[in-house]
């Protein structure tokens, strides 16, 4: 279950796409089980993104078995993690099978999510993707709200807050009222950054986003985020030969089991990364910094000093990858 994203040298994307989906319904009509557990098996980091799990997802309920809609019912969460997974799920829904009485229960329930706060942080890292939104879902598997915190979480996703609160009016949607505050005062970015614990994606679209910005975020920056913006952290100067301590936050990140595990990095994943660091390490330097640089953050020198940390990076994420 690696996925068809890219074409083959005999056959297209399409092509390859159309093969695996066969495949897949032949194998749910055999042990829908086994299949659930290959989805789950892959979503954990072993696929190259959770692109492919995904749409195993929509084709197992499609079973015509009891024990594959059990099936799907049972790993469901475990695969769709997060808003942006939410949001893909639909959208293979959408365009393969409709949305019956397991799909509604199954959106209905990730939006019954418990946990009210992690929740709220789903729906505002992701407020719309894959031609859907928040607005359109909640109407879609009309969700009742589980508490109030959930009742004015919705509330917000609907209708928004045209008055901000004069207090934050939860733990649970403390970041939905800095999120609106930085709305109101954008040249106030750092303190709500720092007091709100913002991500990049809440911050940008509302705030003034500029270096010192790109630093506070940089500070907390899970492994997954820290690789897409690589290049732009760089380009801000965030990533540069005289801020070296933040050239080794990248370089522990990067050779950290845990780091890697957590964010389910594939060794094979490589284009996404691997162009991204080789920049952060040569942008702007001359060969003497850059040498100076890799020996601070474990590389050794070689007539090309940029190549040992990037190489070490790579061992690392292909050992710990197969020690999973």
């Amino acid at each position: 279950m690696i996925g068809t994203a890219q074409g083959a040298y005999y056959a297209g994307k399409q092509e390859l796409t159309g093969e695996f989906v066969e495949v897949l319904k032949q194998a749910i009509a055999l042990n829908p089980d086994r299949v659930a557990s290959e989805i789950l098996y892959a979503s954990d980091g072993r696929a190259i993104n959770n692109s492919a799990p995904l749409l195993a997802l929509v084709l197992l309920p499609m079973g015509e078995t009891m024990e594959a809609k059990h099936a799907f019912q049972s790993i469901f969460p475990k695969v769709v993690r997060t808003g942006s997974h939410f949001y893909e799920w639909l959208s293979y829904t959408k365009a393969m099978r409709g949305f019956g009485k397991i799909i509604h229960e199954a959106g209905k329930s990730w939006l019954s999510n418990p946990d009210a706060r992690g929740l709220a942080y789903q729906l505002l890292k992701y407020q719309q993707r894959q031609g859907f939104s928040h607005r359109d879902v909640l109407r879609l598997f009309h969700v009742k709200p589980l508490t109030e915190d959930h009742n004015q979480l919705f509330q917000w996703v609907i209708q928004g807050w045209d008055n901000l609160p004069q207090e934050i009016p939860s733990d649970a949607l403390a970041q939905i009222w800095w999120y609106g505050w930085l709305k109101r005062n954008p040249d106030r970015t750092y303190e709500a950054i720092a007091k709100g614990w913002l991500t990049h994606e809440m911050a940008a679209p509302v705030g003034k986003m500029d270096k010192q910005a790109w630093q506070l975020l940089f500070n907390d920056m899970p492994i997954g985020a820290l690789l897409r913006n690589l290049g732009s952290l760089t380009e801000l100067g965030v990533l540069a030969a005289n801020n070296r301590d933040n050239l080794k936050r990248v370089a522990k990140v990067l050779n950290s089991a845990e780091h890697l595990r957590k964010g389910r990095i594939h060794p094979i994943d490589s284009n996404r990364w691997s162009s991204e660091l080789a920049a952060v390490l040569a942008s702007r330097r001359s060969a003497k910094v850059c040498s100076s640089t890799s020996s601070r953050v474990g590389g050794t020198s070689t007539s090309n000093p940029c190549r040992p940390i990037s190489s070490r990076v790579r061992n690392k994420m292909i050992s710990f990858a197969f020690c999973w």
